[in-house]
This record gives C-alpha cells, structure tokens and sequence, in this order.
C-alpha cells in the first residue's frame, strides 16, 4: 500500500549525515593524505570540514572549489594563528615547508596548540554538534577540545605499517638513543 499524504508528512526527517571535522598537522606530508581521507567521506555522502589556517587554506582552495563542482559536502575553515610576538615565530609562518630557521620549529607548534580556543569556539558555533574530530596523532591539543564538548575524536596516524614497523624496532633495540 502507498503511503497517504497524511502518512507521508508524519514521516520524521532523515538524520544529517554525518559530519567529520579534520584537523591536519601544518605540514604538507601530514595535511595530503588528510585531504584525502576527507575527500573519501564526502564522497560517501559525509560532510567534511578541514580546519586549517589561512595559508595552509589558501593551498587548499583547489581542493574546496573542485569539491564545489562536485557537489561533495567538503569544506576548509580557517582559523587564523594567535598573534601574539612573545612566541618567537615571525608572521606569516603557518606551515612547516615555510620554516627557514630551526629555531622557528618549537615556537610554530606551539602557537597551532593555542588553535584549541578558535577550535573549540567554531565547534560552540555549529547548529549541529559534529560527529567525530579526526585530528592528525601530531595535534594530541585536539583531544582536550573533544572531551570538553563531548565530541568522539580519532586520531589519524599517517605512516605506512612498514615505516610503523622501523620505528618500533628502533625503539625496540635502542637504535632512538
């Protein structure tokens, strides 16, 4: 039997689809296979948001208009960097292809930490809470985020099983020290 008018309207909508925010590392070996792993959930109906800064962004434009003329769900925040000048890094570094001094490494991860409040505040801002961060296993800052708002959080471990394997038998015969 085919549903009436009546019945169909007293239907409840279907649930959004499930939305994924994606925090990559700045570093283009950390944020390519992020992108990617976005593009696959968006290609499965998910909605994607990549949460990066304005530069790493403004890389990422492609990526978004081509999303775009796909009609995939797949979208790049922006979250400008802190700028505050006690923390030793110039302006405008906001990736790590961009450091040209070593000194410049520790004062870049330090200021993505203080992305957590410009997370947590673009998070607080949604009309639906996301259901899953994935943030790169290089941003463990993320997890404080998640817990705070109840929000599930994975973390993404981009190196292959083979490399996985070196580094633990490196540790594993002393070969770190």
């Amino acid at each position: 039997m085919a549903p009436t008018e009546e019945s169909a309207s007293a239907m409840p909508a279907p649930p959004p689809p499930p939305h994924f925010v994606i925090v990559p590392l700045v570093e283009q070996g950390h944020t390519i296979p992020m992108v990617d792993l976005a593009r696959h959930l968006a290609e499965r109906g998910a909605r994607a948001s990549l949460v990066t800064t304005p530069v790493n962004g403004a890389r990422l434009r492609g990526v978004a208009e081509q999303a775009v003329r796909t009609n995939l769900s797949l979208e790049i925040v922006e979250l400008p960097l802190p700028t505050d000048t006690d923390n030793g890094l110039p302006p405008g570094i906001e990736n790590v292809d961009q450091v040209t001094d070593n000194g410049h490494f520790i004062p870049l991860f330090n200021a993505v930490q203080k992305l957590a409040g410009p997370l947590q505040a673009y998070l607080r801002a949604l009309a639906l809470r996301p259901s899953c961060i994935i943030s790169d296993w290089s941003n463990p800052w993320t997890a404080g985020v998640a817990r705070r708002l109840g929000i599930p959080r994975l973390f993404f471990h981009g190196p292959s099983c083979f490399y996985s394997l070196c580094d633990l038998n490196a540790i594993d015969h002393g070969l770190r020290e």
